[in-house]
């Protein structure tokens, strides 16, 4: 996993392999680049890179991501939780 080095999120989607240009939301920001989210809720990213509303039990690399403050936004905390923090 390359969690490890997790900063944000991409502002949009883009494709990598044309070595295209991103611009990442980081902590503090606000992502409007996501769908389904439940407002209020706090989502997580583990070793598969998915976000989840659910925290992983175990991960080598934990961060709360965010919390949703729309259906399609995402609060970004990027906190990370060393391994045993659960």
């Amino acid at each position: 996993s390359n969690m490890k080095n997790f900063i944000g999120f991409n502002t949009a989607a883009v494709d990598i392999s044309t070595s295209a240009s991103a611009t990442i939301t980081v902590k503090g920001g606000l992502n409007e680049n996501q769908s389904s989210l439940t407002v209020g809720q706090k989502y997580w990213i583990g070793d598969g890179g998915k976000l989840v509303a659910k925290k992983p039990f175990h991960s080598l690399h934990l961060y709360t991501a965010g919390i949703a403050t729309a259906a399609t936004k995402l609060l970004v905390l990027n906190d990370f939780i060393p391994y045993g923090g659960h």
